[in-house]
């Protein structure tokens, strides 16, 4: 029984690692790859924001001091938040859930994320000419937005497929430990019946035949050299 007990303290414990990593890899997806999903599409609507500001900013005419100074908030409260969201994918590297690889992806797109920021601060620190600006940056302007947005898809995916593939190693573990425990069940059940029949040809036969004999032997019937107790 001793067998049984043992094997069925391994199939807990399997369990309980089983356990213990789908929890951990549901705190890293929901505390750290999530966060950062969620960044990465705050930049992009920053990225929007900062465009529009830009853009706002060319159509005014400079004695429209109230729409100035609106497209200049807007730029300045929008602009200064995107590159942080970008730079916080380097936690998923840091941590190992991106390879190293991953980070060139996400330099990239810092560095063309401040370069393209600074043109559109150029028209919003200088109202007067920020229409002459952006028509003279126009076509570069839209060539490095295209270019962050496909470094965001880019950087986006490599998350996702991660997430993928964490997911589904834990699914695969749990699936094993599901059939580890229905085989360690009844390869358990199979032991502790094997054991029985053992107990009881070993000990449980022997007993009652010596049982038999000696109530034969008290009723002057019985012989007690004629007891098997081998089983």
């Amino acid at each position: 029984m001793l067998v049984v007990a043992f094997a069925f303290s391994l199939l807990i414990t399997q369990v309980f690692q089983s356990y213990n990593e789908q929890q951990q890899a549901d705190t890293l997806l929901r505390e750290q790859v999530q966060p950062v999903l969620d960044n990465l599409e705050d930049s992009y609507r920053d990225m929007y924001q900062v465009m529009a500001a830009g853009l706002g900013m060319a159509l005014t005419q400079s004695d429209e001091t109230n729409s100035i100074e609106l497209h200049r908030f807007n730029f300045y409260d929008n602009a200064p938040k995107a590159a942080p969201r970008i730079s916080s994918v380097h936690k998923l590297v840091d941590i190992g859930f991106l390879p190293e690889s991953s980070r060139r992806n996400i330099q990239l797109l810092e560095r063309d994320f401040d370069t393209w920021q600074k043109r559109y601060e150029i028209m919003i620190t200088d109202p007067a000419n920020a229409y002459t600006f952006y028509r003279e940056n126009e076509q570069l302007a839209e060539k490095d937005f295209e270019s962050m947005r496909k470094l965001l898809k880019v950087i986006r995916k490599d998350i996702e497929a991660h997430r993928a593939e964490l997911l589904a190693k834990v699914q695969d573990h749990v699936e094993g430990t599901k059939t580890m425990l229905v085989v360690g069940s009844l390869l358990a059940l199979l032991l502790s019946a094997v054991i029985t029949l053992v107990v009881s040809r070993l000990v449980v036969n022997p007993l009652q035949q010596l049982t038999a004999t000696l109530k034969e032997i008290s009723a002057g019937e019985g012989d007690l050299s004629t007891c098997s107790c081998t089983g």
